[in-house]
């Protein structure tokens, strides 16, 4: 593998997942999601070695357990 230096890379990985179960009278209803954006940036140094800059685009993490529910979007900190 040779990339060329200033080559920039874009991934958005997503995952989801959910499970609902029903045990005699007791429901339970539980859901995770979470959406990370990740740029890469590849570049050489004075001696020909690869540097890799890793930025974190988004993050966005979302959890319900029940009627308890996260959600956490970094758009949204305080900065």
């Amino acid at each position: 593998m040779s990339p060329a230096s200033g080559s920039k890379y874009y991934y958005e990985i997503k995952n989801e997942s959910e499970i609902r179960a029903e045990i005699g009278n007791k429901k339970t209803d539980n859901q995770k999601k979470s959406t990370l954006g990740v740029s890469y940036e590849i570049n050489k140094d004075s001696s020909e070695y690869f540097l890799v800059n890793l930025s974190y685009d988004k993050i966005h993490l979302y959890s319900k357990a029940g009627s308890e529910e996260t959600d956490i979007d970094a758009a949204n900190a305080e900065t």
